[in-house]
């Protein structure tokens, strides 16, 4: 953000990328956790110190800054921020431009690079096109974890199951608020929640489909958010001290966890409780953002560039978190440096992969324009 744009947000603090800085914050965490953050702070604070104090802290702040838990939730509240609802043909035809296109031709050049690379590195063609058919497999229904089917390994695609998951949600939402009576509405959004908890039962959470009815409630938060005008409305006192009560509930739990409820009553007060302490973190997080973007600070605009182009971000780390074999060279340099020293290494040459890919499609954007032009040149009188 330039100072011109700082100024802005003192006197309007809705304006477009106001929460670039907030989505780049969730990109890049979820890089550092699909490193393997956790298992740094785990094994970095029993060296530092053999206080479990100290080791609970770092797990938690792992949890709460870095971890899903708190991350896609608030991405897709942030999209729902911009939802709006439109015919159905409309809202296809956007969102496959938006979400389904940068999908599908990020697994299909993943499936190319992956067999390429392990032809390369382990010499076995046979492997090579079993690994391949095992990215087209997850990639076909959106893997958030590791799956075997029939004695058959499908493993994770990285965070890009967001945006097949992100494009299922929008449909849902927007058949609802376009379609449905609005007597209706609140009733069709817990049928949503109670489809996600027989996902849930069945163990089907992990495929974008299914995920989507929990993460269109996510949605139309978002979207009630802005409708509502509540960033920048003044709520009275006895509002906020309800959202950081939940808010404080939501962070207690998710560090030091309650026993659960041995009553079907209890469990859904329980969740039903956890969730809405969920999105009043969101929410204080969403707040806070708009209050940050009045100040300037370090590397501030570099997060607002990764913010901006998500998307991007989220394709580059899942083509190089499924393509590259990390674990081959983590192997080969546990023999050499420490573990956080093998860490700040290995998530080095991620971030530059990263990097480079990312140069190369604005390089690629800019040619595409320039010969936009071009033919545009030529076929004007």
């Amino acid at each position: 953000m330039n100072q011109t744009q700082s100024s802005a947000a003192r006197t309007n603090p809705l304006y477009p990328g106001m929460f670039d800085a907030l989505k780049g914050w969730c990109v890049l965490s979820i890089i550092i956790t699909h490193h393997g953050g956790e298992g740094l702070f785990s094994e970095a604070s029993a060296q530092w110190a053999a206080a479990s104090a100290w080791n609970s802290f770092l797990e938690y702040l792992y949890l709460l800054l870095v971890h899903y838990i708190i991350l896609i939730p608030l991405l897709v509240t942030l999209g729902g921020f911009g939802f709006r609802p439109m015919p159905f043909k409309l809202c296809l035809k956007k969102q496959t431009r938006l979400l389904i296109k940068p999908y599908v031709i990020t697994g299909l050049i993943t499936a190319v690079l992956k067999f390429i690379a392990h032809c390369a590195l382990f010499r076995d063609p046979a492997g090579a096109v079993a690994a391949t058919i095992s990215v087209l497999g997850a990639y076909g229904i959106g893997l958030s974890a590791p799956v075997e089917v029939l004695g058959f390994t499908f493993y994770t695609i990285g965070p890009i199951w967001y945006l097949l998951m992100l494009f299922f949600a929008w449909q849902i939402l927007n058949a609802i608020l376009y379609y449905a009576p609005k007597r209706l509405v609140p009733g069709l959004l817990g049928l949503c929640m109670v489809c996600w908890y027989v996902v849930e039962h069945f163990g089907l959470q992990h495929i974008s489909i299914f995920l989507a009815p929990l993460y269109v409630v996510y949605l139309y938060i978002g979207y009630q958010i802005r409708e509502r005008n509540l960033l920048t409305k003044d709520l009275p006192p006895w509002k906020w001290t309800v959202i950081i009560a939940f808010a404080v509930y939501f962070l207690r739990y998710t560090w030091k966890g309650t026993p659960l409820p041995t009553s079907l009553l209890g469990i859904i007060v329980e969740e039903t409780m956890y969730r809405v302490g969920g999105v009043c973190t969101i929410f204080l997080l969403m707040r806070f953002s708009l209050w940050l973007n009045r100040f300037q600070f370090p590397l501030r605009e570099n997060l607002c560039t990764v913010g901006r182009y998500a998307p991007w971000f989220m394709c580059l780390h899942s083509v190089e978190y499924v393509v590259c074999f990390w674990w081959v060279w983590i192997e080969k340099l546990n023999a050499h440096f420490s573990v956080g020293m093998v860490y700040i290494i290995t998530l080095f040459l991620r971030g530059l992969v990263i990097y480079l890919g990312f140069r190369l499609l604005l390089w690629w954007n800019a040619y595409k324009s320039k010969s936009r032009k071009r033919r545009k040149q030529r076929a004007s009188p």
